[in-house]
C-alpha cells in the first residue's frame, strides 16, 4: 500500500509544482501564517535561550513576496510574541503590528555566554504601556539580581487579559522557593487559568483557587545547588498544590530526583476532586517510586486522561493494569519513552476499565507478547476505541502486520521510515519568490482519480551540494488538513532560506 501511494506521489509531483500559493485566498494563507507561527515557537521552547524565536517566523514570512508581506502585515497575531532581548526598536515594531491581538511577555535570564538583554526597567516600561492586551507573562528570577524588585514596582496591575503565567527560579533555597508567587498575588488577574512554576511553591489559595490548569516542574540538581547539600521537602510542594481546588489538568515534570530521600515519603493523600488530566514526565529519576505514590495511593475520581513520559536511557518499566485497578474513571493512557512494559497478564484479572484509547510511544522493549496481551484485553472492553503504538521497536513490524488485520482501524501504526525512501532534491536557488515556483506544492499532492490527499512520509530539502538544510519531517496528512499541509511547506522554505532574509 505504502509502495503506491509513494508512486502516485512521484507520477504527480510535476502536475502539483507547477502552481504555487499565488491562489491561494488571503483570509487561508494568513492562517497558514498564524499556524506556522504557532508551530515554530513550539518547536523552540526547548531552547530557553533561543531569544529570536519570537519574531524570526514573522520577519521570515514577510521578507518572502510582495504578496506574504502585505498578507503577514495583516496578521497581527504574528507579531504578538514580546521579550527583553528584543531592542527597543524591533520591541516597538512588534507591539504596533500585534495591533490589538493579546500580547505574549517573557522576562528571560541572562546568558553566561550570549547576548545581553536589555535593561529591564526600559523594557517593562515599554510593555506595561499595554499590560491590558497582556495574555501570558513569563517571567525567569535570574534576569533581576534584587529578586523581583522590578515587578513590585508594578503593585495592582489590572489585567483583564491575563490567562497564564509562568515563573522560573534557579538554585532557589527552601525560602525563595516559597516567596516565588507573592508578587503576583497583588495584580488583578479575572482571567487567569494556567500557571507553571520551575522550583517554586504554591503555598498560599488567595488569588490561585480560579485555576484550572497547572505545571509544576522540580528539579533536585538545582535545589542541591542552591543550598549546598541540603534539599527542600518535594513532598512540601506537592502538598501545596491542593490549594487549587478547580484544577482540573496537572502536569509534573520531575528531574535528577535519583537520589532524593523524598519521593518515597509521598504518603498523604492529594485530594484532586475535579482533575480530569494529569501528565507525569520524569527526567533522570526513579520513575517506579514517584508513579506508585502519585497514582496508586491517591484518589482521582474524575482523573479521565493519563500521561506517563519517561527517558529512555534511564526510566524502566511501566504496568498497565496498575492503573486499570487504581484509576477505574480512567479513559484514556499514554506512556512514552520507558524502555519496555512489563507483562500485562494482570490485565486479564481486571473485570473491568472503560479506556477507550491507549497509546505507546518510543517504547524501545515492546514484544510480541506484550501488544497480543494488550490488544486482546482491550478489544474486551465495550468502549474501546484505539490502540496506537508509535515508534517502538522495529522488531514488532510483521507482528502488527498480523494484529492490523485483526483490528482494523482500531489499531493505529507508526514507524520510523528511512528518509531515503522518498527523498527530493531541489536544484533550484533559494531567491525571489521560490513558493510561488518549486515547493509550495510539495506537501498537497492529489490523486486524478481519488482527489484525496496522500500521506506523505518523510522530506529533506537539499540545495546543489545535497547539504540538507531542513530536517526530515514525519507528516501525515488528511484530506481536512489543507492547511497544515500548506504550513508545513512554507515552514520547510522559511529553513532553507534562513541565509536570505529581507528587511523587516
Amino acid at each position: 500500500m505504502a509502495d503506491s501511494k509513494i508512486k502516485g506521489l512521484q507520477e504527480h509531483t510535476p502536475l502539483f509544482l507547477q502552481k504555487g500559493l499565488q491562489y491561494l485566498p488571503d483570509d487561508l494563507l494568513r492562517r497558514v501564517f498564524e499556524v506556522g507561527y504557532e508551530d515554530h515557537n513550539n518547536n523552540n521552547n526547548y531552547n530557553y535561550n533561543n531569544h529570536k524565536s519570537g519574531y524570526v517566523f514573522a520577519m521570515r514570512v514577510s521578507s518572502v513576496s510582495s504578496h506574504f508581506r502585505r498578507v503577514a502585515l495583516d496578521s497581527p497575531r504574528i507579531w504578538r510574541r514580546v521579550n527583553n532581548y528584543m531592542s527597543a526598536d524591533i520591541l516597538t515594531l512588534l507591539i504596533d503590528r500585534s495591533k490589538n491581538a493579546d500580547l505574549y511577555i517573557t522576562v528571560k535570564g541572562e546568558c553566561y555566554d550570549g547576548p545581553k538583554p536589555q535593561p529591564l526597567e526600559s523594557f517593562m516600561k515599554t510593555v506595561i504601556k499595554e499590560c491590558h492586551r497582556w495574555a501570558a507573562f513569563s517571567y525567569d528570577r535570574r534576569v533581576d539580581g534584587d529578586g523581583v524588585s522590578i515587578l513590585c514596582q508594578y503593585p495592582d496591575l489590572q489585567l483583564p487579559r491575563l490567562s497564564s503565567i509562568a515563573y522560573r527560579t534557579h538554585c532557589p533555597d527552601e525560602m525563595m522557593a516559597r516567596d516565588a508567587l507573592d508578587v503576583f498575588r497583588r495584580w488583578n488577574l479575572p482571567q487567569l487559568h494556567h500557571l507553571s512554576i520551575f522550583n517554586g511553591f504554591v503555598h498560599d489559595a488567595a488569588g490561585w483557587a480560579s485555576l484550572t490548569s497547572c505545571t509544576l516542574n522540580l528539579d533536585w540538581h538545582n535545589h542541591r545547588l542552591g543550598h549546598g547539600d541540603g534539599e527542600w521537602d518535594v513532598c512540601m510542594a506537592l502538598d501545596g498544590l491542593t490549594v487549587l481546588p478547580s484544577l482540573e489538568s496537572l502536569s509534573l515534570i520531575f528531574s535528577s530526583f535519583e537520589e532524593s530521600k523524598f519521593f518515597s515519603s509521598i504518603r498523604t493523600p492529594l485530594d484532586f476532586a475535579r482533575l480530569k488530566t494529569l501528565s507525569l514526565t520524569f527526567y533522570t529519576c526513579n520513575d517506579e517510586g514517584f508513579i506508585t505514590s502519585l497514582v496508586c495511593s491517591n484518589p482521582y475520581p474524575s482523573l479521565q486522561s493519563l500521561t506517563l513520559k519517561g527517558e529512555r536511557d534511564f526510566s524502566g518499566s511501566v504496568t498497565l493494569a496498575l492503573f486499570a485497578d487504581k484509576l477505574p474513571p480512567l479513559t484514556s493512557i499514554s506512556v512514552e519513552e520507558f524502555e519496555r512494559v512489563r507483562p500485562f497478564d494482570e490485565l486479564n484479572k481486571v473485570h473491568f476499565f472503560p479506556w477507550k484509547i491507549v497509546r505507546l510511544k518510543d517504547i524501545g522493549g515492546l514484544s510480541e507478547n506484550d501488544v497480543t496481551v494488550i490488544s486482546e484485553a482491550l478489544m474486551r472492553c465495550p468502549q474501546f476505541q484505539r490502540l496506537e503504538i508509535l515508534h517502538c521497536s522495529s522488531n514488532l513490524k510483521w507482528h502488527l502486520r498480523t494484529l492490523k488485520s485483526r483490528m482494523g482501524n482500531r489499531l493505529l501504526l507508526r514507524t520510523y521510515i528511512k528518509s531515503s525512501s522518498l527523498t527530493y532534491n531541489f536544484t533550484t536557488k533559494f531567491s525571489g519568490s521560490l513558493v510561488s515556483d518549486s515547493i509550495a506544492n510539495i506537501a498537497r499532492f492529489k490523486t486524478v482519480s481519488t482527489q484525496r490527499f496522500l500521506p506523505l512520509p518523510s522530506i529533506v530539502i537539499f540545495l546543489r551540494d545535497k547539504v540538507p538544510l531542513a530536517r526530515a519531517f514525519s507528516v501525515f496528512i488528511e484530506p481536512t488538513d489543507v492547511e497544515l499541509s500548506v504550513h508545513l511547506v512554507i515552514w520547510w522554505f522559511f529553513v532553507a532560506r534562513e541565509q536570505t532574509l529581507g528587511t523587516i
